[in-house]
């Protein structure tokens, strides 16, 4: 569920890029609208950008462990991932990455709930 054509109808002076498709959302979207990955995962890119416990650190990664890396042990940003509703269709990744305060409040930010 991403920046389509379902949003540029909804709010036509939308500034950011859009895609011609149209998911019928113009915002989120209920859980499990759209089919599962092959693995059984639901709703992994778009619709709301989701909160990691991870802090945001830009080299992280070039240093992390290759497996299961936990993030940096601080910062004064949290991770994000996976884009929303309000992005363009080269941002639906689930390897996209953002970062924000962690008191930051928006309509495109939530949450998932993990074992």
């Amino acid at each position: 569920n991403g920046a389509d054509a379902a949003l540029k109808k909804r709010i036509p002076q939308w500034w950011w890029p859009t895609s011609p498709c149209n998911d019928g959302f113009a915002t989120t979207a209920p859980v499990k609208s759209f089919a599962p990955t092959v693995a059984g995962i639901w709703d992994l890119s778009g619709n709301v950008w989701e909160w990691l416990s991870d802090w945001y650190d830009p080299e992280y990664y070039s240093e992390s462990p290759l497996e299961n890396p936990k993030g940096p042990d601080s910062g004064l940003l949290k991770s994000l991932r996976g884009a929303s509703w309000s992005n363009k269709p080269s941002y639906m990744r689930v390897a996209n990455r953002y970062r924000e305060a962690p008191d930051a409040l928006f309509a495109n930010v939530g949450f998932r709930c993990a074992q």
